[in-house]
Order: C-alpha cells, then structure tokens, then sequence
C-alpha cells in the first residue's frame, strides 16, 4: 500500500522524520480535485469544493506506518483512500470538517511550499 503526503511529512519538511525510513517511490498528484488550506504551520485538504489535484510525495506503507501517522494526524484528520495521477491507491489525509473553526486562506496551485 501507499501513503501520499503534501505538508509537513514531505522530504526536507519539519516532520518527515516520522517517515524518512520509508521507501519513497515519487512525486505525484492526486487525480481528483480537492481544496487545500493553508493552515499557518500547515497545510490541510478538504473532500468539498475541489478545485485542483494535489502536488506531494508517495512512499511505501505499511500497517505500523499508518499507525503512526495515524497517531501524529491526531482526531482532527481522517485517512481515505484516493487515486494518483499514477494510477496508485494511497492514504492520505483530510481535515475533518468539524476541525475548521474559521477561514482559511486557499492553496489555489495545490502545492504547499514552506
């Protein structure tokens, strides 16, 4: 299985050292539409008002893997299964709907770079 990243966890990102033992297989986007915020220290993906595929990287998963970014994700992100512009099934993570306490601003390109 597969697990698609676009914040933190990405390479060269404040957080990939919960993944870095992991075998990276590439950059890719997502083949659906989604809406990605930007959350101030991080970015977010909605399911609803998709307005462009989502730029990030795609590594080998495994149940322990998930598990822990199950756990770092925390109770306000869910993981589903989506397609990428590859053809590969991933993980990834969304913000749960009820997590959103106000306006944040739009990530029109898809692509979160700090």
């Amino acid at each position: 299985m597969y697990l698609f990243v676009y914040g933190t966890l990405k390479k060269d990102f404040s957080n990939h050292h919960l993944i870095r033992n992991t075998r990276f297989i590439g950059e890719d986007k997502t083949r659906d539409n989604y809406c990605m915020i930007d959350m101030g220290y991080f970015p977010a993906i909605l399911e609803r008002d998709g307005t462009t595929p989502i730029s990030g990287e795609t590594y080998l998963a495994d149940e322990k893997l998930l598990e822990v970014v199950d756990e770092f994700e925390g109770k306000w992100f869910y993981r589903k299964q989506i397609r990428l512009e590859s053809g590969k099934r991933a993980y990834a993570y969304f913000l749960s709907p009820e997590a959103i306490k106000k306006e944040y601003p739009l990530i029109s390109d898809g692509n979160w770079k700090r």
